[in-house]
């Protein structure tokens, strides 16, 4: 009788519906059953998967080549608007033709055991025209720039009117001892190797106290800002300038201020003699802008330009309605989560943005929200780990089960680790 259940359900039936998941793939080629005519169902890509999902290891050679190989179609489906995989070889109307080498995510995914395709209900194109990362000519090189499956969060526009992503490589992360090892480390992490500004999270654990102890484990993000050196000349701090910022008190410093200087000089102090049972590590992480089309810039243009109606401010994506208030709305906390990322370049002044951030499992199906010291690399303590995947799963199941009116305070730890502008912890 249970097995019945589960086939129903599975074929959409009543009963709990399977989890589904959003699957980034970068495009082969295009298999096409009925040339200018979209046949759902039929129609299909062939392609790599560019990060693990449904079940699936995404694998890739030396030299970060994907290798795993999948087949996607779309489910037939009466959605008014949607985009079928037969017209994404070509232009229609506005939205521009998807090249192969292009990366498309698919959207609200399941494996369709009949055919042994990935089967989605809709899908958005991350990258629609690769091309040539070596070309000399600069207009011929990369225009846009996926990441798959990689963990961040974006932050909410701040007093600056300034709105950044936070991307994070947990399994690029390396431990040291000592401050020789930390600065050798810490200097290969600011070498500018992709979009954003470099740089690291510098997380310590104390092995001695649990996991569940506030003191068991501190972190702090360093991160390169761009300076003004002339009229139109721009260069990246050096990690000496950033420490030196982080360290230093400006003139008439409010009191959030110099307590969040006096941390990261008593953390970084801490660094240079790490103490019995404990464990320093540095964690890659860059600081990208996020594109001018926010919520905030496409409120004020919805008289003006009605196809702007639609933008939002894509930090929703990794928040938690439970129980503090921004702009009227619950929420407990800004996240991070597992995402699919697209970004752009400026050709003008060939700076990147993120344009698009979506989580790779929908918020129903039980992303996990993590707080920065709960980010689980390869030198987090097992009984860390164990705790931190339980911990950030928890969280955001608890969060569902709650209605926004009858939100509980903000919870123990709900609020960004550190400062958004200032890269640093906040008290």
């Amino acid at each position: 009788m249970a097995l019945d259940k589960m086939k129903k359900a599975s074929r959409g039936g009543g009963g709990p519906k399977l989890p589904t998941e959003n699957v980034a793939v970068q495009i082969i080629e295009y298999n096409i059953a009925e040339k200018g005519k979209s046949n759902p169902g039929k129609d299909y890509v062939t392609g790599v998967l560019l990060a693990n999902a449904l079940g699936m290891t995404a694998e890739f050679d030396e030299k970060g080549t994907p290798l795993t190989e999948v087949k996607v179609k779309l489910k037939p489906s009466d959605f008014e608007n949607r985009r079928e995989i037969a017209e994404l070889p070509r232009n229609v109307g506005t939205q521009k033709k998807v090249l192969p080498g292009g990366v498309v995510e698919f959207q609200g995914c399941r494996i369709d055991h009949a055919s042994g395709m990935v089967e989605a209900n809709w899908m958005k194109p991350l990258v629609h025209n690769p091309g040539n990362p070596d070309a000399k000519d600069p207009k011929d090189k990369p225009t846009e720039h996926a990441y798959a499956g990689m963990l961040g969060t974006v932050y909410p526009v701040n007093q600056f009117g300034k709105q950044e992503a936070l991307l994070v490589v947990p399994a690029a992360a390396a431990a040291f001892s000592g401050e020789e090892e930390f600065r050798q480390l810490a200097e290969e992490m600011c070498q500018p190797v992709g979009p954003g500004n470099p740089g690291f999270i510098l997380s310590a654990y104390n092995t001695a106290l649990a996991p569940e102890d506030e003191d068991s484990h501190w972190v702090m993000q360093v991160g390169l800002r761009t300076k003004k050196i002339g009229e139109d000349e721009f260069r990246l701090e050096t990690l000496d300038e950033a420490l030196e910022r982080m360290t230093t008190e400006p003139e008439g410093a409010s009191q959030h201020v110099k307590e969040r200087v006096k941390y990261a000089q008593m953390f970084l102090d801490a660094m240079k003699a790490p103490g019995e049972g404990e464990i320093w590590e540095l964690i890659p992480a860059s600081r990208v802008r996020i594109g001018s089309m926010t919520a905030q810039n496409a409120l004020a243009q919805k008289d003006a330009d009605r196809k702007d109606r639609r933008k939002v401010d894509p930090s929703i994506v990794f928040e938690l309605l439970q129980g503090h208030k921004r702009d009227g709305t619950p929420y407990y906390g800004t996240f991070l989560a597992p995402a699919n990322w697209a970004l752009r370049r400026n050709e003008e002044n060939d700076t990147w943005s993120v344009v698009y951030a979506n989580t790779t499992k929908a918020f129903v199906n039980d992303t996990s929200f993590y707080k920065v010291k709960e980010i689980v690399t390869p030198n987090t303590p097992p009984e860390f780990a164990a705790h931190y995947e339980a911990t950030a799963a928890k969280r955001a199941e608890e969060s569902k089960a709650k209605k926004p009116e009858n939100a509980a305070p903000a919870a123990e730890g709900g609020e960004p680790d550190y400062d958004a502008e200032a890269g640093a912890p906040a008290p």
